[in-house]
């Protein structure tokens, strides 16, 4: 009986882990773009491509100039917020913690969905690139400022999607996904910074502490910060860390080393 519910509780909590994931609400989009200045705050995007029309979602801070270049901040969505309705995206993980810097992000944010996981080069990277190489355009980014993260299945994501198209990234900020040791290799010459709870248990933190390890034995530039936390939810304080962003800010590629 002890054990059974020892069982049972643990599989609570992995449940309780999930629906802090996989729940959220649209409420604090919607505080910001009542107050946001027309064309600032999180505004909704269809780009045609050859998958069909596919929706994103583009946040600016409220300070916003089409005249001063910003960076670029990318983020991928853990797979409770997976689907195709261009809103689950921004409920958990980066999109709420705009709430409290809506007026003076340091960045153009692109939010782009994903119907179900991130892959190297699957249908959902192909629109999340077509997407950044418009909203770099549109928004006069800097491309050598570009940094990738996410959360949970997006963490995997980041070293998936990071490792494939290096090139167009200055930076990975994974949190809390599952490992992708087949992309240690190609991980080295990118600088990065993961996050994850170590007592996770949904995603063991041993996913994100073994990749670091392999990187930097291989040469590469990764650090890793671990929280003291038995959870899933690494992202909220990792994406209300101000030391994150400024960290962040200081990533930038050669301009000769960004290419499409």
């Amino acid at each position: 009986m002890r054990g059974a519910s020892v069982f049972g509780g643990i599989v609570s909590l992995i449940l309780v882990s999930c629906l802090i994931g996989c729940g959220g609400s649209s409420a604090s989009i919607s505080q910001v773009n009542a107050k946001a200045p027309a064309g600032t705050g999180f505004v909704d995007k269809q780009l045609r491509t050859s998958d069909g029309d596919k929706k994103y979602v583009v946040f600016t801070p409220f300070n916003y100039s089409p005249t001063k270049r910003m960076p670029l901040l990318v983020f991928l969505n853990g797979y409770g917020e997976s689907g195709r309705d261009n809103l689950k995206h921004l409920s958990v993980g980066l999109g709420p913690a705009l709430k409290d810097r809506a007026s003076d992000f340091p960045f153009v944010v692109l939010f782009v969905q994903t119907p179900g996981k991130w892959s190297a080069n699957g249908e959902e990277t192909r629109t999340l690139l077509a997407a950044m190489d418009r909203t770099i355009s549109e928004y006069n980014l800097d491309p050598t400022r570009v940094v990738l993260t996410g959360m949970s299945t997006g963490g995997e994501g980041v070293w998936r999607v990071g490792a494939a198209h290096q090139q167009r990234f200055a930076a990975l900020v994974p949190v809390c996904g599952w490992s992708a040791s087949d992309t240690v290799d190609q991980l080295t010459n990118i600088p990065i910074w993961a996050f994850h709870c170590s007592g996770d248990p949904l995603i063991f933190s041993g996913n994100t502490s073994s990749m670091v390890s392999a990187i930097n034995k291989k040469g590469g530039k990764a650090k890793y910060t671990s929280y003291g936390a038995l959870a899933h939810d690494a992202w909220t304080r990792t994406y209300s860390d101000p030391d994150v962003y400024a960290w962040m800010l200081q990533q930038r590629k050669p301009q000769a080393a960004v290419m499409k």
